[in-house]
């Protein structure tokens, strides 16, 4: 029987963990290689994020318009992650476009 840790002291798994444990699918190399990817594309997308802070301070010197356009690229870069789903999802992957 599988055990766990609990306050200190190593204790067996309920039957019902125990199944749940049993039951956990297999990391596959499809899986590695799928969060791999997920990773990196997280990586790059808070590049991204990160280059266009300054697009969001008070005295950015952007109109309305800008700011609104700007705002809206961001929330889609930090939508990336979220909607990759598949191996296609992947390959189909298409960066939003940095506004003007």
């Amino acid at each position: 029987m599988t055990k766990k840790m609990v306050n200190g002291e190593l204790v067996d798994l309920t039957a019902e963990e125990q199944t749940a444990f049993d039951n956990q699918p297999t990391d596959t190399e499809e899986n590695k290689l799928q969060r791999r990817i997920n990773e990196q594309v997280r990586v790059f997308r808070n590049s991204l994020l990160k280059d266009s802070d300054w697009t969001q301070n008070a005295d950015n010197g952007l109109s309305a318009e800008k700011k609104i356009e700007w705002q809206t690229y961001r929330q889609e870069l930090r939508n990336l992650p979220s909607s990759i789903s598949s191996k296609q999802d992947i390959t189909d992957l298409v960066y939003p476009t940095k506004p003007e």
